[in-house]
């Protein structure tokens, strides 16, 4: 008796998986019968004429568990002999695919965020119970073909540049014999997008040391720390100071330094989100105005009027 795997059949070991085929050859002028029996009972066979050539018949869709197959040889003189073949029937995959996001990472309401250097871990590539893991198949987005990995490894999801990509991943066992296991989902959004930064006053005008600054950096997932350099000069002398901020700032030159003296103002800001993302933005530039004009008083003595020192008539 052999196994007949010219329709597909797969074993490994004493493992098969749920399709189980026979070849069998009787000596010459001899018979066999033959009986299979799984260890829940649900599958018998044997043959209603003892076959006196060589036969090929088997089983399918048979569930996990033990089958044995007990054939029976008369030989050309009548004698007889029993021979069992035990096999272990794999038809399932129970194990699944741990799904795992690694480096910058967030979930927020629900979603999960990953950032340039966000990947996915694949890991609890096992067949517990079974013939053992061969491989497992992992989809991207719906995609009909699979990327198979051997071993545990780090995925990197789909991305573009500059955008917020959301993406789907599905992987699954496959067994050494064939069987394949349900799936592991893994969903989410790579955040390349850079916030958008918004400087006020407007470049070009004229501002006082009163005058309300304002930087604001907005990212459409979550703001970071943004930075900018504030830097003043009036052509001898310059100065320059950072703020931090997450979000927007608002400030004053005077709550800055309250000693500057008319000259130009520039800012260099480097907006970030909290993935990293970042822009730079550099305003050229503000003209600052310290002077103060008054208005000035004189005596009108076009019409007459007198004034002598502090007096006058």
């Amino acid at each position: 008796v052999n196994f007949d795997t010219s329709r597909g059949m797969v074993n490994v070991g004493n493992y098969v998986g749920d399709s189980i085929r026979f070849t069998a050859t009787p000596p010459v002028g001899g018979s066999f019968q033959a009986i299979m029996q799984h260890s829940t009972g649900n599958i018998t066979g044997s043959f209603a004429i003892e076959p006196t050539s060589t036969v090929s018949w088997g089983f399918n869709n048979i569930s996990s568990g033990r089958v044995w197959l007990n054939v029976t040889t008369t030989d050309a003189y009548g004698r007889t002999a029993v021979d069992v073949y035990t096999y272990l029937v794999d038809s399932e995959v129970t194990s699944t695919p741990i799904l795992t996001a690694t480096g910058t990472r967030i979930s927020l309401n629900g979603t999960n965020y990953l950032g340039a250097n966000g990947r996915i871990a694949l890991t609890n590539l096992v067949d517990s119970g079974g013939v053992g893991f061969d491989y497992a198949q992992c989809f991207w987005n719906g995609n009909t073909n699979p990327v198979t990995y051997s071993s545990t490894a780090s995925l990197t999801p789909p991305s573009t540049t500059g955008q917020s990509t959301a993406f789907t991943l599905n992987c699954r066992i496959v067994d050494q014999v064939g069987n394949i296991g349900a799936n592991t989902t893994y969903t989410g959004i790579v955040d390349l997008q850079t916030p958008v930064t918004t400087i006020t006053p407007l470049a070009g005008v004229t501002i006082t040391d009163n005058t309300t600054l304002t930087f604001t950096s907005t990212d459409a997932v979550l703001n970071g720390t943004s930075s900018a350099v504030i830097t003043w000069t009036n052509g001898t002398n310059s100065w320059n100071t950072t703020v931090v901020y997450n979000g927007s700032w608002n400030g004053s030159l005077s709550g800055l330094n309250s000693n500057l003296g008319d000259g130009t103002v520039t800012v260099s800001l480097i907006a970030r989100d909290w993935f990293g993302n970042q822009q730079s933005l550099t305003l050229n530039s503000w003209s600052l105005n310290t002077t103060m004009v008054r208005t000035v008083v004189n005596f009108d003595t076009s019409r007459g009027m007198v004034n002598v020192g502090n007096y006058v008539g």
